[in-house]
């Protein structure tokens, strides 16, 4: 039993300490990328020492496209008004992360 519970301290230490560094890593680097839930992706800056996102729809396991489609709105005037100023980069750094084959990246109205 006590092997068992020093395994599990391991383990969850383990965990802590490398989503640690990855947080590190993420706020070097001033961008990320997540998913919630089956159908939603979010793309985020670290700007002045807070996160700031904006959600895009995905699909996973489509059949319309190879394996998973993340949609972009053609309309940037309904995403928040740093993103709209900064598309172009936001565009490139989503292409950077979800590049085909696995991902498609789509553009909706």
């Amino acid at each position: 039993m006590t092997l068992a519970l020093l395994l599990i301290g391991l383990v969850l230490t383990a965990l802590a300490v490398n989503a640690t560094f990855a947080t590190k890593k993420q706020i070097k680097q001033g961008w990320k990328t997540y998913r919630e839930g089956k159908g939603t992706h979010f793309y985020a800056e670290f700007f002045e020492g807070n996160w700031r996102g904006i959600q895009l729809d995905s699909e996973w396991y489509s059949k319309k496209a190879p394996r998973h489609i993340l949609y972009i709105k053609k309309d940037w005037s309904l995403y928040p008004n740093w993103a709209q100023e900064r598309k172009e980069l936001t565009i490139d750094r989503l292409h950077q992360k979800f590049k085909p084959p696995t991902f498609t990246i789509i553009e909706v109205e």
